[in-house]
């Protein structure tokens, strides 16, 4: 009886919180943005104060804290109606088992394969490069850290392939099991460690795992401990097999390979640091040539649409950015930048900000600040200033990439969309690590975080 009561528990409760939360897939349907506005009215009718769902919000918890109490409330009603019959808990029992397996499995390789393709451990953005390491975050600085490594994100991302190929068949699933629980653990104490904010989703994960790794681990024991192997694969109920479902699992196969590895090979990009950025990304050195300009340091070019100031005091403060012949729009106000090339020198007039005035940024110093891991790196500076990246780490003023169509959107989706103005939402990243996206806590381009923005990967 208690037993039939945990798988119900544990049935109502996985399918319901994988259902309603708020996060979204690139090709599959996921219901939980779309109940997301319902739900949150009525979290904040419930709790008499504002609730938003998003990595790791207080409403997210709230939500997962009501699940467990009314799924356990759902599964004592349903186990205290239903009359005890071995069969039909046995099919209950493989249904959770398998659909358990099926959706870690879909988590460690759309995650996995965005290590792989270098997608979620990408290159530090060159503002963050010139931002003191002591103003990032903790998140932030693991994640520009991270992505200066293309050897570490691929093995990581194979980490995470392997046990969700593992997964999707009977026979491997026990290993997979085991392994996914290794994975999984380990990227949950990285979200700890270093608050990358998906905790909760990651440890939903894990639990998930563990409850598919369950009859593989008392296997283990009854061998290891009692001396008295037992099966570890879990049996498949009469009436399982056939054509049907055979041609349902292929199916969900081809659904699951298309969102997890399918907008790669649409794409084509297949390492995320050799992607062409943006028409005149990069960092820049500023001299004023009028006197009212003389307040801005530098002027970056974010390859997610932001233009990022610093001034002389160090503060960093972010645009978006859109392109016109000649010019540069600015927002949220419709401010613009002219700007004239003359070989390698760069003429800016115009207002940026409360800043208006104009500037030159010479060649020499304003090369576009592009870490790279197998070749030139970066070149230690002079009185602790960043040093400049060697020539082929990036292009030269004189000499911008030409844009190209943007990669794949990567673990850094957003949970639910969302942010300030100002605020990349998703920008930098979301939680779980040998399965990590962008760290979760959004972030701004100009490393600040954003209240509200959120992502929903995990790291």
């Amino acid at each position: 009886m208690l037993l039939a009561f945990a798988w119900r528990w544990a049935l109502l409760f996985a399918a319901l919180l994988a259902l309603t939360s708020p996060f979204r897939y690139r090709v599959l349907p996921a219901p939980g943005p779309w109940l997301r506005p319902t739900l949150e009215t009525s979290l904040t009718a419930l709790n008499g104060q504002s609730t938003a769902l998003y990595s790791d919000s207080p409403g997210l918890w709230l939500w997962a804290g009501l699940l467990l109490l009314a799924t356990a409330l759902l599964a004592a009603l349903w186990t205290r109606l239903s009359h005890s019959r071995p069969a039909a808990d046995a099919r209950l029992w493989y249904g959770l088992h398998t659909g358990a397996a099926w959706f870690v499995a879909l988590h460690l390789l759309e995650y996995g394969f965005d290590k792989v393709f270098k997608v979620q451990f990408y290159l530090p953005e060159p503002n963050t490069l010139y931002t003191p390491l002591g103003q990032l975050a903790p998140d932030l600085a693991y994640w520009s850290v991270m992505g200066t490594s293309h050897f570490y994100s691929l093995f990581a991302g194979l980490l995470e392939v392997g046990p969700g190929l593992l997964l999707l068949w009977g026979r491997t699933r026990a290993l997979g099991a085991v392994l996914a629980v290794a994975v999984l653990l380990q990227v949950l104490a990285l979200n700890i460690g270093f608050d990358i904010s998906v905790k909760l989703w990651s440890g939903f994960l894990l639990g998930l795992a563990g409850l598919v790794a369950a009859p593989a681990l008392r296997s283990l024991y009854a061998g290891l401990v009692l001396e008295r192997w037992q099966p570890a694969r879990v049996p498949r109920p009469a009436g399982w097999g056939g054509r049907g479902v055979g041609a349902l699992r292929g199916l969900l196969l081809a659904g699951l390979l298309l969102e997890t590895a399918g907008p790669y090979l649409q794409t084509g990009i297949f390492n995320d640091d050799a992607a062409a950025r943006p028409f005149l990304h990069g960092a820049y050195a500023l001299q004023a040539e009028s006197l009212a300009g003389r307040g801005l340091r530098r002027l970056f070019i974010h390859r997610r649409g932001y233009l990022i100031t610093e001034d002389s005091a160090g503060r960093f403060r972010d645009y978006p950015l859109r392109y016109a012949p000649g010019r540069l729009l600015l927002g949220p106000r419709p401010d613009t930048l002219r700007f004239q090339r003359a070989g390698r020198s760069l003429r800016l007039r115009g207002r940026i900000g409360p800043d208006a005035g104009r500037w030159r940024c010479r060649g020499g110093n304003c090369r576009c600040c592009r870490a790279v891991n197998n070749g030139a790196g970066i070149i230690r500076g002079r009185k602790g200033r960043p040093g400049r990246v060697g020539r082929a780490a990036g292009a030269e003023c004189g000499r911008p990439r030409q844009p190209r169509p943007a990669p794949p959107a990567s673990a850094s989706r957003p949970l639910s969309a969302g942010g300030k103005a100002g605020c990349l939402a998703g920008a930098p990243g979301a939680g779980l690590v040998l399965a990590t996206g962008a760290p979760p806590t959004a972030h701004s381009v100009s490393g600040r975080r954003c209240p509200g923005a959120t992502i929903a990967r995990y790291s």
